[in-house]
């Protein structure tokens, strides 16, 4: 039997994830929902929106991978499960796991990130002030042709652009302000990027109405804009003949995601020029160092590490009061986030220090709009909890009594050959152009081998991309350092086995999970005799012909 784990992923990312992206896909709203009930078991209840979330999040799951909906078997499964797990859920709250400090944390975490992520409820607010209109898709296509290739150079604010610069930067020479633009990308405190760049320009953005516009040769700047000031050398500007006169359908999403990550970025500015940011690079840089030095395999900042750091990384003004974000502070915060990238740079994490900072301010306003205290926003949060009681639950009382044996490792290694085979070898055709314009339609390319551990130079970004496409799938056009590519994947030529050990821990947590589900399953027909149960559940609605689903049905299955 397939598992069924991917209804409660057991990632708190994950599900913090789902149910942002799921929550407002329910047919019954939440605000019905706060009176509704779909089914209670002792003192939990759970309604309509929570169950209908998760059984949409199922259905759809199943219809993507399999392309077609879940059989009446795999409905019946599945919300056998769901329903076993949260009779467990119910025995866990009146064994006091809901009341325990480390659900509570996880739960205030959860909150905090949901609020102040770009695909929260607050950010949501904020794009609705400004739709997307049809005439802004149709410029935004317009500007999607353009490629560049330029030399961007990123300071903080307007003074440390002319102390890198010169006040007289704009009366110089073009090769002048080339040679100064250059020597300038070096320094501590700018970001730098030097290369091909297509629309929508990342990881700038804002800039894309001015360099959709730029002109070979030309050096731009100072330009003040969201994230600093900037300054620009384009080598070349070219513009690519797009596939067709009007955008089609499905460019009007990307043009939508487009305006909202630029209304982060506006946001993000706006708040950083009021608390009139001020970051120390040093402190930055010794911070970074102490890590490098001392890494965690976790991928955190230990505690020690902030502490050698006793600098401030940067000062804000929150009001009338002058604050400070310390080493010990942004380590708390670094530590918190559900993906944790370590910072190559001490610009990187100067960066994520900002990312603090406006995250403050921004729930602050989330609290004061009362985001928090919608109805929709308190169903995700009283589901998100549910599920960490039952992960709580789990760790203490369940997974103890479920241990696996190596010997159960290599025996499923052994009998499941298809699941550890990768490509080692395959053969690609590779087309590339010298300039900023892709390869014609018609070049065929170089036909050539590339081995799974000697990735291609020039490549070596799109080398996993690469063997995970599938025969006869194109990648591009693309900007790479040498020009522009175009790559067709013609077949896989070889095949080999992922080690044991590199895959013993992710079978040992896939035969965990599976005794764990079957354990649920028995747990609650043993447990919903125990506790009152009341059942409001509409079977028909969810596909199914009756209540056999139920883990307190007389014949549950």
């Amino acid at each position: 039997m397939r598992s069924l784990s991917r209804l409660r992923p057991p990632s708190v990312f994950f599900r913090l994830a789902c149910l942002l992206l799921c929550a407002a896909t329910s047919a019954l709203s939440a605000d019905d929902a706060a009176v509704a009930l779909a089914f209670q078991v002792g003192n939990h209840r759970v309604s309509p929106y929570q169950l209908e979330k998760y059984f949409r999040r199922f259905t759809e799951a199943e219809t993507r991978q399999n392309g077609a909906a879940p059989s009446p078997e795999r409905l019946q499964t599945w919300l056998n499960l769901f329903l076993s797990q949260h009779v467990v859920i119910a025995d866990a709250y009146a064994l006091g796991f809901g009341e325990r400090a480390d659900v509570r944390r996880t739960v205030e975490t959860m909150e905090r990130h949901m609020l102040t992520m770009s695909h929260g409820p607050y950010y949501q607010s904020l794009y609705a002030q400004s739709p997307l209109t049809s005439q802004r898709v149709e410029n935004l296509y317009a500007q999607s042709g353009a490629v560049v290739n330029a030399l961007i150079v990123r300071f903080p604010n307007r003074g440390a652009a002319e102390a890198a610069l010169g006040a007289d930067f704009a009366a110089q020479s073009a090769e002048e302000k080339r040679l100064r633009l250059v020597r300038s990308a070096t320094a501590a405190d700018v970001v730098a990027r030097d290369g091909p760049l297509g629309w929508p320009f990342e990881p700038f953005p804002e800039l894309a109405d001015v360099l959709a516009g730029a002109k070979s040769s030309e050096t731009l700047g100072p330009l003040p804009a969201d994230q600093g000031v900037y300054a620009i050398h384009v080598r070349s500007a070219q513009r690519r003949t797009l596939p067709s006169p009007q955008p089609a359908p499905g460019f009007a999403s990307y043009a939508q995601r487009y305006e909202e990550r630029r209304a982060v970025l506006r946001r993000r500015g706006q708040v950083l020029q009021a608390a009139q940011f001020t970051a120390d690079p040093a402190a930055a840089a010794k911070l970074l160092e102490g890590v490098k030095k001392h890494p965690a395999s976790d991928a955190r900042i230990s505690s020690e590490v902030a502490a050698g750091v006793d600098a401030p990384l940067a000062r804000y003004r929150d009001g009338d009061v002058l604050r400070e974000v310390t080493a010990a502070g942004f380590a708390a915060y670094f530590n918190d986030q559900y993906l944790r990238p370590l910072p190559g740079s001490p610009q990187d994490l100067i960066e994520l220090v900002k990312d603090q900072v406006v995250a403050e301010f921004d729930l602050k306003e989330a609290h004061r709009a009362g985001i928090d205290q919608t109805q929709q926003f308190l169903q995700d949060r009283e589901g998100f909890t549910h599920f960490q009681v039952l992960d709580s639950y789990e760790k203490e009382k369940l997974l103890p009594t479920l241990p696996v044996a190596e010997a159960e490792i290599e025996r499923y290694y052994r009998e499941h050959p298809a699941e550890f085979a990768r490509v080692t070898r395959v053969q690609v055709r590779l087309a590339r152009s010298s300039g900023n314009e892709p390869p014609p339609p018609e070049a065929a390319g170089s036909l050539m081998e590339i081995e799974r551990d000697q990735p291609m130079p020039g490549l070596e970004n799109l080398h996993e991309v690469i063997f995970a496409l599938p025969e006869h799938q194109s990648l591009g056009p693309l900007p790479t350092a040498h020009g522009m590519v175009r790559i067709r994947k013609e077949k896989n030529l070889a095949t080999g086995t992922t080690p044991l050990a590199n895959v013993a821990r992710q079978i040992a947590a896939k035969l965990q999970r599976q005794r764990l589900d079957e354990k649920e399953r028995e747990l609650a027909v043993e447990l919903s005799r125990r506790y009152p149960i009341i059942d409001k559940i509409d079977y028909r609605k969810l596909g199914l012909s009756d209540a056999s689903a139920a883990p307190w049905s007389p014949n549950p299955r």
